[in-house]
């Protein structure tokens, strides 16, 4: 309790404004306790991210689009669940990347390493899935449903990676671009023939 705080607690007395000012009081520190930031997460948190919840999501993905389009309607709502789980678990890494502070150089190159890892299974993923648009179109309103979750992926993804960058050493952020660069380039092949 700090100075002076006994003789207001006095001057309201021990009835229900006595009773009324210590509610408030305890309100009041812990709405300040409740409004103290989370404790920045680390390289680790990162890693967790891309290797247990991405690269699952990933190849789940993969598997999915594999099996269409004779997994027919249920195998297309499966794989725009599969989309929008994926963007929404990258949106979740985005925000552990930007809660992290810079990335020293040993954790930047194993997070670097960990994404690249993905590349040619999501690559493949994302070739498919453009491949497929023809079957995607024997589906009422099919092309405009992959196309918007397409899109949201890759703004996920985008984000992910713009703050992958920002967050990299110096020596490594090239390499952070480069993987934007493909990420990109496989999302614009999955796209385009969704795009017409």
């Amino acid at each position: 309790m700090r100075y002076g705080e006994n003789r207001e607690i006095e001057s309201f007395g021990t009835g229900v404004l006595g009773f009324n000012y210590l509610r408030r009081r305890a309100l009041s520190d812990s709405s300040a306790r409740a409004a103290t930031p989370i404790l920045r997460r680390d390289a680790a948190k990162v890693q967790g991210d891309i290797t247990q919840k991405i690269e699952p999501q990933i190849n789940t993905l993969y598997n999915d689009v594999r099996g269409f389009p004779t997994s027919g309607l249920t195998g297309a709502m499966t794989i725009r669940s599969d989309l929008q789980s994926l963007a929404t678990t990258v949106n979740d890494a985005t925000a552990d990347i930007k809660s992290t502070s810079s990335l020293d150089t040993p954790s930047g190159t194993t997070i670097s390493a960990d994404i690249q890892s993905l590349m040619p299974t999501s690559l493949v993923t994302l070739t498919h899935v453009g491949a497929e648009a023809p079957a995607w179109e024997d589906i009422q309103g099919g092309p405009a449903l992959i196309l918007s979750d397409l899109r949201s992926l890759k703004t996920a993804l985008d984000n992910f990676a713009n703050a992958l960058i920002s967050n990299e050493p110096l020596l490594l952020q090239a390499k952070a671009l480069a993987i934007k660069t493909q990420i990109d380039g496989g999302l614009d092949i999955a796209i385009a023939p969704y795009s017409v």
